[in-house]
Parts: structure tokens; C-alpha cells; sequence
């Protein structure tokens, strides 16, 4: 694996895209009671923490098994599984111990999962949504049927996901990788990115990886100058940031260089900013993404381009 660091440092003089910083606002963060969505939900408190947000909770109450898509749950059993739910996170909460100080809510519905994070993330105009993947059948296998997969495909909005392979306890976040696939389309995401690092006082790393060639030669000399040009258009003109910014242009299988990078850096969180928001539904640019969440050790933040904030 080969990687080529570039000058962080931006010239004043130079032309260069205005990142503008990015307040997040509002936290939508979806649990089910398992290792990997607690784990994420306490990325999500330390998040609303840091940037002084609200974190909405949602819990998705199961359907009964005994009842199908298609067949209405009566009323009584509905209000005692939803009651049910409230009591689980409420005690889930209260063991968690780490809520002091951010402003949230906490809501237990009953239905799609799925339907209900599109509809509660549009109705409080979320600036992110968070959530845990176990990897098994959805997110590993590039098929439909994990809750974290339709999400990040499907809703078209900043999801973070906390992966199957991440660490049970998250270390300080000063480390930022951001993945751009082609950098033009990657404004929103290097808003959240610098927007991240420069909240957490982390350094942020900002790469793209481009095809391999058999050889070296004068056109892969002139692909990555052309590539090194386009990153450097992303970094703000901010001095102190700009100086705590990484530029690589990489060059390989693209899920191989960046998990490197990504360990090697030993980085807290992984952005990835595909071309346009088409390829979240497209198999190919959806199997380097999910292969990404499934196997980085930290959490992925998936951010599609051209959002309306």
C-alpha cells in the first residue's frame, strides 16, 4: 500500500471552494438495545455534547411475530408492547448514565423502523442521524434487510453508523479521515468533516484514491498532480485549520487504502463522500461503502452530496 502525503498548507493567494462551518443542530439517534446501536448512541451524546445539540431518541417497538405486515395489531396489545418499550428505555437510559447536560427527548413508536426514522429525522429537520449496525445479512452482504443499510441508502441524509467491527468503548476523537471519491461533489461532507475536526480539536485527513496502474508512469504523474489541485480546493482558508489538514491521494482498491489509512491514523471517524447521492442506490459504489462500515474500526459517517440544509 503506497500513499502520498501532500502540503496541508493552502497559499492565501491561491482560489479555493469556502467550506463555511456547519452547527449541528439537532441529533437523531435510533436504538434497539444492542451492543453496536448503545455504542452508538453514546458517540451520539458525546456529539450533542460538543456541539451543544438536541438528541432526539428513538426506539422502534418490534412487531409481534404472531402478526404480519398486512394484518392491523389490535389496540390494547399495541399500547402494552409500546408501554413495554417506554419502561426498556427508560432503564436502558438510566444505566447508560450519560445524558447530564444535553438536551434531549426520548420516543418509543411502534412500526417500520425504517419509516419511522425518514419521518421523525424530516419532522425535526436533523442534522444527522446515528446508528448501530451488527453486519449480519444487511451492511456485509450488500443486501437489503438491515434497518442501518436502508437508512443510509434509502433516506438520503448524514447517517452515521457505528459497525460491527468497531471497538466496545470509543477512544478520543482526534483523528479524521475523509474518503472523497471525486472532490467537486464533496462540499457537504468536508463541512462535517471540519466542522468535527475543528470542534474536536482533531487533525483531519482528506483523501482520494485513484486507480492503480501496472506501472509508473507520466499519466499517473499527471493524475495525481490533477488530484493533489482538486483536494486542496476543498480546505477552507482558514490558517489554523488548514494547518491541522492532511491531503493524500492514494492509490489501489479503494475500501483497502482508506481502512489502512484509517488505521493507521488511528482515526475516531471515517467520512465518506460518494460522487452523487445516485450511487447510495447503486450496487457497486454501495458495496465499497458498506464493505468500509463493515470492516472499520471506528464509526463511518456517510454524508451524500447537494443536501438542502
Amino acid at each position: 500500500m503506497s500513499s502520498r502525503p501532500v502540503s496541508s498548507f493552502v497559499s492565501q493567494a491561491e482560489p479555493h471552494l469556502e467550506t463555511t462551518p456547519l452547527r449541528v443542530h439537532r441529533i437523531l439517534a435510533a436504538t434497539d438495545f444492542s451492543a453496536q446501536a448503545t455504542l452508538s448512541l453514546r458517540y451520539a451524546i458525546r456529539l450533542a455534547r460538543v456541539f451543544s445539540a438536541t438528541l432526539h431518541i428513538l426506539y422502534c417497538v418490534p412487531q409481534d411475530a404472531s402478526f404480519s405486515n398486512t394484518v392491523a395489531v389490535p389496540q390494547d396489545l399495541q399500547e402494552m408492547l409500546l408501554e413495554r418499550g417506554r419502561q426498556q428505555l427508560r432503564d436502558h437510559l438510566l444505566a447508560l448514565g450519560s445524558l447530564y447536560r444535553v438536551q434531549h427527548r426520548a420516543e418509543v413508536v411502534a412500526g417500520s423502523a425504517v419509516d419511522w426514522i425518514a419521518a421523525t429525522a424530516r419532522n425535526m429537520h436533523a442534522d444527522l442521524i446515528v446508528m448501530g449496525s451488527h453486519g449480519r445479512g444487511g451492511l456485509g452482504k450488500v443486501m437489503l434487510g438491515s434497518v442501518a443499510e436502508k437508512t443510509v441508502r434509502h433516506i438520503g441524509g448524514p447517517v452515521l453508523v457505528v459497525g460491527p467491527q468497531c471497538a466496545s468503548r470509543y477512544r478520543p476523537l482526534r483523528q479524521v479521515v475523509l474518503a472523497v471519491e471525486k472532490p467537486m461533489h464533496a462540499l457537504r461532507a468536508t463541512q462535517y468533516a471540519c466542522s468535527i475536526a475543528r470542534e474536536f480539536g482533531a487533525t483531519l485527513a482528506i483523501a482520494q484514491v485513484l486507480p492503480e496502474h501496472d506501472e509508473s508512469g507520466p499519466i499517473e504523474h499527471v493524475e495525481e498532480r490533477r488530484a493533489r489541485e482538486d483536494l486542496k480546493l476543498l480546505v477552507p482558508g482558514d490558517p489554523e485549520l488548514a494547518a491541522h489538514v492532511d491531503l493524500r491521494a492514494l492509490r489501489g482498491d479503494a475500501v483497502e487504502e482508506l481502512l489502512h489509512l484509517a488505521r493507521v491514523r488511528e482515526a475516531g471517524l471515517v467520512i465518506v463522500a460518494p460522487r452523487s447521492r445516485a450511487v447510495f442506490a447503486d450496487r457497486t459504489p454501495w458495496s465499497t461503502l458498506a464493505d468500509i462500515i463493515r470492516w472499520a474500526r471506528c464509526p463511518v459517517l456517510a454524508v451524500p452530496p447537494h443536501l438542502i440544509g
